[in-house]
């Protein structure tokens, strides 16, 4: 059964406004620029959505192409159960388009998903769990910002909303007065959003992103845990795609939490693929792991790098890396 592979790398901002999200220019070419991605999924007879036409993307085989996303949504040829979607991230909108088209697409219930990839969840979890940073809060006010600021341990700050993917959706700071264009960001994501998440700016000493494989039924599968490449400032420039020993002994305890949170949101009814941002901090002179830095109930980048180990058999000494920014 052919794919039709869609790219919708900013599925978080439709959970956060709802289907009737409309991507603006810039983002509907960043995820056309990224859509190549698949490739590492693909079959010969799957197709690549993009927002428009572009050149052929070929992997070891010509049979492996793109196709504009306007043909997919009208043309008779894209109609019935013989196309099964793949998105990026589950969203009501391709579920409306789905059934419209009348395509195969077996995937968790949009509200688990929603739920998974929103921080009020993983901030709750993180909370139960005592790993969260000294001096991370949820925020539901300026005034409760303000007030956090004062009591966080260190200068440097990061605020987050709910929703968010790589260094989208969220404001670095150094002290605790605000610009007027981070209280205006601030100000949209309470009315729109009810909560930020306030966190101190982690001096961090390595990341790592986890891989797991969710079934329907069976057991959860624990893929990799691939070291992330960021920036200094976070952005994800790749991962490389081996722990050494040493590192495998080092981030063990977060992919045995990580394996109790699969199976916990395999319970809650989510299947698919769950990538897990885990880190190693410095706090006060001590080195701290910290679990479950991000949640990514979808495809993730690290996932993307996985599949490329398993299509081509790398060798250890392999990174992958990408010229942009999208996690």
């Amino acid at each position: 059964m052919p794919r039709l592979f869609w790219p919708n790398f900013d599925f978080e901002h439709e959970l956060a406004a709802g289907q009737n999200w409309q991507p603006t220019a810039k983002l509907q070419t960043l995820n056309g620029r990224f859509a190549a991605v698949f490739l590492s999924l693909c079959a010969d007879d799957d197709l690549i959505v993009l927002p428009s036409h572009q050149p052929e993307l070929t992997a070891g085989s010509e049979n492996i192409h793109v196709i504009d996303e306007k043909s997919v949504r009208e043309s008779d040829e894209f109609l019935g159960a013989r196309w099964e979607l793949v998105p990026w991230g589950v969203t009501d909108s391709l579920q409306t388009l789905a059934d419209h088209r009348g395509w195969k697409w077996d995937h968790t219930d949009t509200k688990i998903v929603m739920r998974l990839n929103d921080r009020l969840g993983s901030f709750a979890w993180e909370q139960a769990s005592g790993t969260l940073p000294i001096g991370a809060a949820m925020i539901e006010s300026e005034e409760a910002l303000s007030e956090a600021l004062i009591n966080l341990p260190t200068s440097r700050w990061i605020i987050k909303a709910r929703f968010g993917m790589s260094t989208r959706e969220r404001i670095v700071g150094s002290t605790g007065k605000l610009s007027d264009s981070q209280r205006g960001w601030i100000r949209k994501r309470l009315r729109e959003q009810r909560a930020i998440f306030l966190e101190p700016w982690l001096e961090i000493d390595s990341e790592v992103g986890l891989q797991f494989d969710i079934p329907k039924a069976g057991d959860v599968k624990f893929l990799a845990a691939l070291p992330l490449l960021n920036s200094e400032t976070g952005e994800y420039r790749g991962s490389r795609l081996h722990l050494t020993e040493g590192e495998q002994d080092l981030w063990q305890p977060a992919i045995d939490f990580g394996l109790q949170f699969a199976v916990q949101i395999q319970e809650l009814g989510y299947f698919g693929p769950l990538g897990i941002d885990a880190c190693q901090y410095r706090s006060r002179g001590e080195l701290i792991i910290r679990p479950m830095m991000d949640i990514n109930a979808r495809w993730t980048m690290g996932r993307i790098a996985y599949e490329w180990i398993q299509r081509f058999g790398l060798p250890e000494a392999t990174e992958w890396l990408i010229t942009d920014v999208v996690s």
